[in-house]
């Protein structure tokens, strides 16, 4: 079979994000560049669900014909029921094969192999993927194709893994697969700063994870690599020289934990953004995600040369309000190391974006005003722009997950699977019987769990008001 077309979906999550319509996506995009670079012949799409939505995916997809491959990203862990919906609107003759960041944690990947026998990528997919392609076009049996899953004679297989760190491909290009004005308008209808947000990465993975298994909540993998501190100034550059004509570019860098790749590597950053000529702070800002850890953005230090690299935004992934739920979180801080954070950042003159998962283990009503007490104590040292609430569901395959399986046989003497009213739950289900088992007290306090799920929506939302920019984040 010849494949003539790729169209690359990411399905959309529910509810609404302060990333939403403003950014677009790095990886998906990357592979498509390796795609077009292996098959100049193949027309390659992009639909992304942050500009789509769903009815109008579901729609498009109908009308695909043979010869098509479709690539279904699950981008978050919180899209996997749309990924799902994807794929079982697949017309007959078109070729579907997952991939994603969340593909594996979540066992996304191996709910589709086992049910509906289609193909999944874990891993990279920019050599993967064209691998595929050559399997479907005959040109390569199934089990030379690296990082694929998928069934052989009813048995669950994976073929051989092979990873690459970033640094081993070339920068992404957007052109002919997004339109850069329509995310930049949204960038700065959102957040001002720039004309323009592309992502970036200075490290991969999560140092915390690897260190000690990472938050509770969290189901992306544990590898970690740190880059060259010349790769980042590089990235920067390139985007730069081709989008940054009469634009500013806020570079969105997901850089785990800040101060786990040491004080000198960022100092070695500045020195290279010097000798390639860059303007931090002119034609360009920082925005660096900080996910969690002891020690992540503890020091004056860090704060004084992250600024130098043009930072202006610290993302400060919190979690929690007090110290009980983010042990039970497994976040390795305390709220008093958070205020530490802000007090930092507010005397660098750094802006803020804070986040926090609701519906911690033994959460209760007083759990929730405590977010609202450290919130306070944030705001009153730093600029806080934006904060991020969503309440937790355990996606399957995530720690979360095997926590609550073990909670249902211990209390109930029943498989986790058999609380669900049908074999194919939606994430509100899965979020309530989280809810119910896991935080009872706070189901009693409310008087029912409908109740207490209303409430815990409306908590969320008047969380995320609370920040500077009235910017609202509550992802469903």
């Amino acid at each position: 079979m010849r494949i003539e077309k790729v169209v690359a979906i990411i399905p959309p999550a529910g509810g609404s994000s302060f990333t939403g319509q403003s950014i677009p996506p790095l990886g998906i995009i990357r592979i498509l560049n390796y795609v077009k670079k292996f098959f100049q012949h193949i027309e390659v799409e992009l639909w992304d669900g942050v500009l789509m939505s769903m009815p109008l995916i579901l729609e498009k997809v109908k009308t695909l014909q043979k010869g098509t491959l479709v690539a279904i990203s699950a981008h978050t862990s919180y899209n996997y029921k749309n990924c799902l919906a994807v794929l079982g609107a697949i017309p007959e003759g078109v070729k579907v094969v997952l991939g994603g960041l969340h593909l594996y944690e979540t066992h996304l990947g191996q709910i589709a192999i086992e049910k509906q026998n289609f193909h999944a990528i874990q891993g990279p997919g920019e050599f993967a993927l064209p691998q595929y392609i050559e399997y479907l076009e005959g040109k390569r049996k199934i089990f030379e194709v690296k990082n694929l899953m998928y069934l052989q004679d009813g048995i669950f297989t994976t073929n051989e893994a092979e990873y690459f760190s970033q640094e081993e491909f070339t920068f992404p290009e957007y052109e002919n697969l997004v339109n850069l004005e329509e995310y930049g308008k949204h960038y700065r209808e959102i957040f001002g700063e720039s004309d323009l947000a592309l992502v970036v990465m200075s490290p991969e993975g999560c140092l915390w994870k690897k260190k000690s298994k990472g938050c509770l909540f969290c189901d992306i993998g544990s590898a970690y690599r740190s880059h060259s501190p010349l790769f980042l100034p590089k990235w920067i550059t390139h985007h730069i020289e081709k989008y940054g004509d009469k634009k500013r570019i806020t570079f969105w860098d997901y850089a785990d934990e800040v101060s786990g790749a040491g004080f000198e590597w960022w100092e070695e950053v500045e020195r290279n953004m010097k000798n390639l000529n860059l303007r931090p702070g002119k034609d360009f800002a920082l925005k660096v995600y900080v996910k969690s850890g002891c020690g992540f953005f503890d020091n004056d230090k860090i704060a004084s040369v992250l600024s130098h690299c043009g930072t202006e935004i610290i993302h400060l992934g919190v979690e929690g309000g007090d110290n009980q739920t983010l042990a039970s979180w497994h976040k390795g801080c305390t709220v008093d190391d958070y205020v530490k954070s802000a007090d930092i950042a507010g005397r660098h003159g750094l802006k803020m974006i804070i986040s926090f998962a609701i519906g911690a283990p033994g959460t209760t009503k007083q759990s929730i005003a405590n977010i609202y007490n450290l919130i306070a104590r944030m705001k009153e040292k730093a600029n806080i722009i934006a904060i991020a609430a969503l309440t937790v569901a355990p996606i399957p395959g995530s720690l979360m997950c095997g926590m609550i399986e073990k909670r249902i046989k211990e209390n109930h003497s029943k498989r986790y699977d058999d609380l669900f009213r049908t074999d194919d739950p939606d994430l509100e289900e899965i979020r309530q019987i989280w809810i119910k088992e896991m935080c009872p007290d706070l189901v009693k306090e409310s008087g029912s769990l409908t109740r207490t799920m209303e409430w815990l929506r409306n908590e969320a939302e008047a969380i995320c008001k609370l920040s500077s920019s009235k910017i609202i984040s509550r992802i469903e």
